[in-house]
């Protein structure tokens, strides 16, 4: 008899200790313990499925080189090319200034380079601002696009005209000078001809008919919109704002990137749908500071593209997955019923530190729902928690410990009630 009864014991405490190393215990709300729940084999599969075939390129989103025409760059597409291999970055997106001829080169590559270009305006009507000075980023992987928007906004608001290689210096020598009647040059102009915000925002549909994307670029550096009210800096929804800009965009040396990520979280807390994006203005040799992550299904720049200009794509160096319903980061669906999938991995090998620890936080509108260390940042880890029917967006965070700031940003999913 008392054989029988050390047995049950032993068995009772053997499923006790089963529950305690996770065995099946009681969910606990992870807004007050910090613990994300651990993805189910359904949340795995759920993930994959929406991210499938699909894996991890890092690249630069903002940079400028030495192309010819009006570019300020100081180094060829050719050097370009030869160091981005070096560093393991899959892309580069060349916005030189005031033309579109940088494209059209023979040494541009449509699978590495993303295109554009970076104009200056001086928009009115701004509530709150000291200084309306701003730059921005057109961006296209077809260079009939860009030219397409030059043309169209011309007709309407002179903040971007079109000119002639006939306007062009007589004493342009410079490489491919025979190729500047083939490539479209614009200036841009201010004082009388500021563009209002509605007719910004105009241009910004213009882009995207043409099948293009707008970014906000360095909003907060100085010399530039000086304003407290963050509506001064929104134009338009499914836009970028360049979060991480500059010199190792999330270090400590870079006020302004500290500054452009307060001011993108004020942007979604008023409910604007507004996109994190990372660059480091590059007018001189290709470098890993200011990464972006993008899951792609091929090693091309024109497929990264598709993925970029509907803000499913990370802020930083880390991958970030993550799915609602059937969104994903840069969407909006309805969040009753669903389930909020995400996993962190694929850092790049400039951004992973192996003496630093990193932690994964999960977003909404309402402040942190967990935040959790990563065990083994070198392996891919999931989560997934249950979607709130009145919160208005859940974005993913990954924040260095040693240091304390963030080291990528996935962008929003947004919740359609």
């Amino acid at each position: 008899m008392m054989k029988k009864i050390l047995s049950f014991l032993l068995c009772a405490g053997m499923l006790l200790s089963m529950a305690a190393c996770g065995g099946a215990p009681a969910q606990e709300d992870p807004a007050k313990t910090g613990s994300a729940y651990a993805a189910k084999e359904a949340d795995v599969a759920f993930l994959d499925k929406a991210y499938e075939g699909r894996v991890a390129y890092h690249g630069e989103f903002h940079d400028h080189a030495s192309t010819g025409g009006t570019s300020d760059g100081k180094q060829s597409l050719q050097i370009w090319l030869a160091v981005m291999e070096s560093l393991e970055m899959d892309f580069a997106t060349i916005v030189d200034h005031k033309q579109a001829l940088h494209m059209e080169l023979d040494a541009w590559d449509d699978t590495i380079f993303i295109g554009g270009s970076e104009p200056m305006a001086m928009p009115s009507g701004l509530i709150a601002a000291t200084y309306n000075k701003m730059h921005f980023n057109m961006i296209f992987t077809d260079v009939n696009g860009l030219i397409n928007t030059v043309k169209e906004y011309d007709a309407s608001c002179p903040i971007l005209r079109g000119f002639n290689a006939k306007d062009y210096p007589a004493d342009y020598d410079g490489p491919d000078a025979n190729k500047l009647a083939g490539g479209w040059h614009f200036t841009y102009l201010y004082g009388d001809s500021t563009p209002s915000k509605e007719q910004m925002a105009q241009l910004i549909d213009i882009i995207k008919k043409n099948n293009g994307m707008f970014v906000n670029v360095h909003p907060k550096s100085s010399g530039y919109v000086d304003s407290e009210n963050p509506l001064d800096y929104w134009y338009a929804d499914y836009t970028g704002l360049e979060v991480f800009y500059g010199y190792k965009g999330y270090a400590p040396a870079q006020p302004a990137t500290l500054k452009n990520y307060e001011l993108w979280k004020n942007l979604l807390t008023m409910g604007k749908k507004v996109w994190a994006t990372a660059g480091s203005d590059k007018h001189n040799m290709p470098n890993t500071d200011a990464l972006s992550t993008v899951y792609s299904e091929k090693k091309d720049a024109k497929v990264y593209f598709e993925h970029f200009k509907v803000g499913d794509f990370v802020c930083g160096p880390v991958g970030i997955r993550m799915a609602i319903g059937d969104a994903t980061m840069g969407g909006e669906t309805a969040f009753a019923g669903n389930r909020v999938v995400f996993s962190v991995g694929d850092f790049h090998k400039s951004a992973y530190d192996p003496t630093h620890k990193y932690r994964v936080e999960l977003h909404s509108d309402k402040g942190i729902v967990f935040s959790q260390e990563l065990t083994d940042p070198t392996q891919t880890a999931y989560f997934a928690v249950d979607a709130k029917e009145d919160a208005a967006f859940y974005r993913v965070e990954i924040r260095d410990i040693t240091t304390d700031l963030m080291h990528a940003l996935g962008n929003p999913i947004w919740n359609v009630k």
